[in-house]
């Protein structure tokens, strides 16, 4: 766990995207300490509500992908909500494809569910990310 949260530490240094690399230690531990839904609820309020305006380079996908894949995989809706809303609003700043093409693979069916989950606002934020 240790070497995990190093790695991420470097990544999150590598980061361009000003807007995620201030909310960079929030993700890292949110990511590093996946049994604590705190953090992770934090750090997706804290992502949730940033207005991203910069492209997004691979190492902001590197660190926001985890956060989100795990957020579309909550039973609580709210992650759900936000990671969608996250995803919906990178995507269209990913500065080159092959950065998000990766992350495809996993991010699409957890999309696909949030668009025909019961609760319209995860509906609409996942309508939105796919555009």
């Amino acid at each position: 766990q240790h070497a995990a949260r190093e790695t991420l530490e470097v990544i999150g240094k590598l980061v361009r995207n000003s807007e995620v690399s201030r909310l960079s230690a929030d993700v890292v531990q949110a990511v590093a300490d996946p049994a604590n839904q705190k953090y992770t609820q934090e750090a997706l309020a804290k992502l949730g509500g940033t207005t991203f305006m910069n492209y997004m380079d691979a190492a902001s996908l590197a660190l926001l992908v985890p956060i989100m894949t795990r957020g579309l995989k909550e039973r609580e809706q709210k992650s759900r909500k936000w990671s969608a809303q996250i995803l919906g609003a990178i995507v269209t700043l990913v500065k080159d494809i092959e950065y998000l093409r990766p992350y495809l693979p996993t991010l699409l069916p957890l999309l696909k569910e949030c668009a025909i989950d019961p609760t319209y606002q995860i509906q609409r934020e996942a309508a939105k990310a796919f555009g």
